[in-house]
Protein backbone atom coordinates (compact mmCIF):
# COMPACT_ATOMS: atom_id res chain seq x y z
CA UNK A 1 0.00 0.00 0.00
CA UNK A 2 1.36 3.56 -0.62
CA UNK A 3 3.26 5.23 2.30
CA UNK A 4 0.46 7.86 3.06
CA UNK A 5 -1.76 5.09 3.69
CA UNK A 6 0.12 3.74 6.23
CA UNK A 7 1.21 7.03 8.21
CA UNK A 8 -2.60 8.16 7.95
CA UNK A 9 -3.45 4.53 9.92
CA UNK A 10 -1.22 6.14 12.87
CA UNK A 11 -2.22 9.58 12.12
CA UNK A 12 -5.93 7.86 12.95
CA UNK A 13 -5.13 6.53 15.98
CA UNK A 14 -6.93 7.26 19.46
CA UNK A 15 -3.41 8.38 20.28
CA UNK A 16 -0.36 8.60 17.66
CA UNK A 17 1.99 9.14 19.74
CA UNK A 18 3.87 5.83 20.25
CA UNK A 19 3.27 5.19 16.32
CA UNK A 20 5.02 8.52 15.64
CA UNK A 21 7.71 8.06 18.41
CA UNK A 22 8.58 4.61 16.83
CA UNK A 23 9.29 5.97 13.67
CA UNK A 24 11.48 9.30 15.32
CA UNK A 25 13.35 6.74 16.73
CA UNK A 26 14.15 4.32 14.35
CA UNK A 27 14.74 7.17 11.82
CA UNK A 28 11.96 6.54 9.42
CA UNK A 29 10.97 9.50 10.23
CA UNK A 30 13.20 11.47 8.49
CA UNK A 31 13.07 9.37 5.55
CA UNK A 32 9.34 9.73 5.41
CA UNK A 33 9.88 13.30 5.65
CA UNK A 34 12.28 13.81 2.83
CA UNK A 35 14.73 15.77 5.64
CA UNK A 36 16.26 17.91 3.85
CA UNK A 37 19.39 19.95 6.45
CA UNK A 38 18.66 23.15 4.71
CA UNK A 39 17.27 25.69 6.32
CA UNK A 40 13.33 26.37 4.85
CA UNK A 41 13.42 29.03 3.14
CA UNK A 42 10.56 30.74 3.69
CA UNK A 43 9.52 29.35 7.29
CA UNK A 44 5.88 29.37 9.17
CA UNK A 45 5.02 31.63 12.16
CA UNK A 46 6.57 29.86 15.46
CA UNK A 47 10.31 28.66 16.15
CA UNK A 48 8.50 25.05 16.21
CA UNK A 49 10.82 22.72 14.98
CA UNK A 50 9.81 19.26 15.80
CA UNK A 51 7.23 18.34 13.76
CA UNK A 52 6.63 14.43 15.10
CA UNK A 53 5.76 17.18 18.59
CA UNK A 54 3.44 18.98 16.76
CA UNK A 55 1.85 16.33 15.42
CA UNK A 56 0.93 14.23 18.91
CA UNK A 57 -0.66 17.50 19.98
CA UNK A 58 -3.00 17.45 17.46
CA UNK A 59 -6.67 15.81 18.19
CA UNK A 60 -7.45 14.46 14.92
CA UNK A 61 -5.73 13.71 11.51
CA UNK A 62 -5.91 16.24 9.42
CA UNK A 63 -4.39 18.83 12.78
CA UNK A 64 -1.43 15.82 13.26
CA UNK A 65 -0.70 16.07 9.08
CA UNK A 66 -0.27 19.88 9.40
CA UNK A 67 1.55 19.00 12.78
CA UNK A 68 4.16 17.13 10.77
CA UNK A 69 3.92 19.39 7.64
CA UNK A 70 4.80 22.71 9.77
CA UNK A 71 8.48 22.62 10.35
CA UNK A 72 8.92 22.11 6.41
CA UNK A 73 6.80 25.30 5.63
CA UNK A 74 4.69 25.49 2.65
CA UNK A 75 6.34 25.20 -0.25
CA UNK A 76 7.80 22.17 1.36
CA UNK A 77 4.86 20.78 2.82
CA UNK A 78 3.14 20.90 -0.85
CA UNK A 79 6.05 18.79 -2.31
CA UNK A 80 5.44 16.43 0.70
CA UNK A 81 1.66 16.17 -0.17
CA UNK A 82 2.25 15.50 -3.85
CA UNK A 83 5.31 13.32 -2.81
CA UNK A 84 3.25 10.99 -0.67
CA UNK A 85 0.59 11.07 -3.22
CA UNK A 86 -1.83 12.35 -0.59
CA UNK A 87 -5.30 12.90 -2.37
CA UNK A 88 -5.99 16.34 -4.19
CA UNK A 89 -8.98 16.90 -1.36
CA UNK A 90 -6.52 16.08 1.50
CA UNK A 91 -3.29 18.32 -0.08
CA UNK A 92 -5.50 21.08 -0.70
CA UNK A 93 -7.34 21.15 3.25
CA UNK A 94 -3.92 20.81 4.80
CA UNK A 95 -2.02 23.59 2.62
CA UNK A 96 -5.07 25.57 3.42
CA UNK A 97 -5.91 24.63 7.01
CA UNK A 98 -1.50 25.35 7.42
CA UNK A 99 -2.07 29.14 5.57
CA UNK A 100 -4.72 29.67 7.78
CA UNK A 101 -3.04 29.24 10.97
CA UNK A 102 0.14 30.70 9.64
CA UNK A 103 -2.08 33.85 8.92
CA UNK A 104 -3.34 33.80 12.23
CA UNK A 105 -0.36 33.42 14.06
CA UNK A 106 1.36 36.49 11.87
CA UNK A 107 -2.14 38.83 13.04
CA UNK A 108 -2.11 38.15 16.53
CA UNK A 109 2.22 38.30 16.62
CA UNK A 110 1.84 41.89 15.49
CA UNK A 111 -1.12 42.90 17.83
CA UNK A 112 -1.67 40.92 20.78
CA UNK A 113 -5.05 42.28 20.99
CA UNK A 114 -6.38 42.97 17.17
CA UNK A 115 -8.90 45.04 16.79
CA UNK A 116 -12.80 43.38 16.88
CA UNK A 117 -13.61 44.43 13.24
CA UNK A 118 -10.12 43.02 12.34
CA UNK A 119 -10.63 39.81 13.93
CA UNK A 120 -14.08 39.28 12.44
CA UNK A 121 -13.09 39.82 9.11
CA UNK A 122 -9.89 37.52 9.59
CA UNK A 123 -12.91 34.98 10.63
CA UNK A 124 -15.36 35.92 7.70
CA UNK A 125 -12.08 35.36 5.53
CA UNK A 126 -10.88 32.49 6.45
CA UNK A 127 -13.91 30.93 6.51
CA UNK A 128 -14.25 31.58 3.31
CA UNK A 129 -11.22 29.80 2.91
CA UNK A 130 -10.68 27.13 4.81
CA UNK A 131 -14.28 26.29 5.42
CA UNK A 132 -16.24 27.43 8.03
CA UNK A 133 -16.55 23.84 9.35
CA UNK A 134 -12.59 24.25 9.78
CA UNK A 135 -12.29 27.04 11.88
CA UNK A 136 -11.75 25.51 15.09
CA UNK A 137 -8.92 23.23 13.88
CA UNK A 138 -6.83 26.18 12.45
CA UNK A 139 -7.18 27.67 15.56
CA UNK A 140 -6.17 24.73 17.22
CA UNK A 141 -3.44 24.73 14.92
CA UNK A 142 -2.02 28.31 15.96
CA UNK A 143 -2.52 27.55 19.34
CA UNK A 144 -0.68 23.88 18.87
CA UNK A 145 2.65 25.73 17.25
CA UNK A 146 2.31 28.87 19.79
CA UNK A 147 2.68 26.30 22.47
CA UNK A 148 5.82 24.62 21.01
CA UNK A 149 7.44 27.67 20.59
CA UNK A 150 6.86 30.79 22.81
CA UNK A 151 3.86 30.69 23.84
CA UNK A 152 3.32 34.20 23.71
CA UNK A 153 0.06 34.57 21.79
CA UNK A 154 -2.04 31.83 24.30
CA UNK A 155 -4.18 35.07 25.40
CA UNK A 156 -4.71 36.31 21.97
CA UNK A 157 -5.51 32.97 20.45
CA UNK A 158 -8.31 33.04 23.38
CA UNK A 159 -9.70 35.99 22.64
CA UNK A 160 -9.90 35.22 18.52
CA UNK A 161 -11.66 31.74 19.97
CA UNK A 162 -14.13 33.76 22.22
CA UNK A 163 -14.74 36.32 19.29
CA UNK A 164 -15.61 33.17 16.83
CA UNK A 165 -18.00 32.12 19.03
CA UNK A 166 -19.87 35.47 19.22
CA UNK A 167 -19.88 35.48 15.38
CA UNK A 168 -21.25 32.61 14.66
CA UNK A 169 -24.26 33.49 17.24
CA UNK A 170 -24.51 36.49 14.93
CA UNK A 171 -24.50 34.96 11.77
CA UNK A 172 -24.09 32.12 9.96
CA UNK A 173 -20.13 31.37 8.06
CA UNK A 174 -21.39 29.28 5.61
CA UNK A 175 -23.40 31.56 3.99
CA UNK A 176 -20.52 34.76 2.89
CA UNK A 177 -21.97 35.50 -0.70
CA UNK A 178 -22.79 39.02 -1.57
CA UNK A 179 -25.97 39.40 -2.28
CA UNK A 180 -25.33 40.92 -6.18
CA UNK A 181 -23.37 39.20 -8.78
CA UNK A 182 -21.46 40.34 -11.83
CA UNK A 183 -24.90 40.19 -13.20
CA UNK A 184 -26.96 42.07 -10.69
CA UNK A 185 -24.18 44.50 -10.60
CA UNK A 186 -23.96 44.75 -14.34
CA UNK A 187 -27.82 45.71 -14.80
CA UNK A 188 -27.63 48.08 -11.55
CA UNK A 189 -24.73 50.44 -13.30
CA UNK A 190 -26.05 49.47 -16.92
CA UNK A 191 -22.57 48.09 -17.52
CA UNK A 192 -21.24 45.98 -20.11
CA UNK A 193 -19.06 43.28 -18.86
CA UNK A 194 -15.28 44.22 -18.48
CA UNK A 195 -12.74 44.35 -15.92
CA UNK A 196 -14.31 47.15 -13.57
CA UNK A 197 -17.47 44.83 -12.99
CA UNK A 198 -14.73 42.15 -11.93
CA UNK A 199 -13.07 45.08 -9.81
CA UNK A 200 -16.72 45.69 -8.41
CA UNK A 201 -17.22 42.12 -7.52
CA UNK A 202 -14.31 41.92 -5.47
CA UNK A 203 -14.78 45.04 -3.94
CA UNK A 204 -18.38 44.19 -2.75
CA UNK A 205 -16.93 40.68 -1.13
CA UNK A 206 -14.58 42.45 0.81
CA UNK A 207 -17.27 44.58 2.51
CA UNK A 208 -19.20 41.47 3.24
CA UNK A 209 -15.84 40.28 4.96
CA UNK A 210 -15.47 43.17 6.57
CA UNK A 211 -19.01 44.86 7.67
CA UNK A 212 -21.21 41.35 7.99
CA UNK A 213 -24.52 39.92 6.54
CA UNK A 214 -25.19 42.98 3.64
CA UNK A 215 -29.14 43.24 2.42
CA UNK A 216 -29.25 43.81 -1.35
CA UNK A 217 -30.40 47.43 -0.45
CA UNK A 218 -26.89 48.15 1.41
CA UNK A 219 -24.92 46.25 -1.55
CA UNK A 220 -26.60 48.27 -3.93
CA UNK A 221 -25.77 51.35 -2.32
CA UNK A 222 -21.93 50.18 -1.54
CA UNK A 223 -21.98 49.49 -5.56
CA UNK A 224 -23.10 52.95 -6.54
CA UNK A 225 -21.00 55.00 -4.25
CA UNK A 226 -17.94 52.67 -5.42
CA UNK A 227 -19.14 53.68 -8.62
CA UNK A 228 -18.99 57.43 -8.57
CA UNK A 229 -15.52 56.85 -7.09
CA UNK A 230 -14.17 55.45 -9.98
CA UNK A 231 -12.42 57.39 -12.62
CA UNK A 232 -14.01 58.59 -15.56
CA UNK A 233 -12.51 56.15 -18.23
CA UNK A 234 -13.25 53.14 -16.06
CA UNK A 235 -16.79 53.81 -16.42
CA UNK A 236 -17.14 54.13 -20.02
CA UNK A 237 -14.55 51.14 -20.42
CA UNK A 238 -17.46 49.17 -20.04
Amino acid sequence: ERIHDELERILDLPDPRRGLRFLEATGLITELMGHNPAPVPEPLPGSASDGVGLACSGTDPLLRRCGLAWPLGMDGARAWLATLRYPTADRRQTLRLMEGASDLLTLVGRDERPAETLLRTKLRGSAKRVGHNHLDQMIQLASMVDAASSGASADALAQVRRQLAELRESEDLSQLRSPLNGGAIMKLLGAAPGPAIGAAVAYLDQKRLELGPLSQADAESLILQWWEQQPEPTRQSD
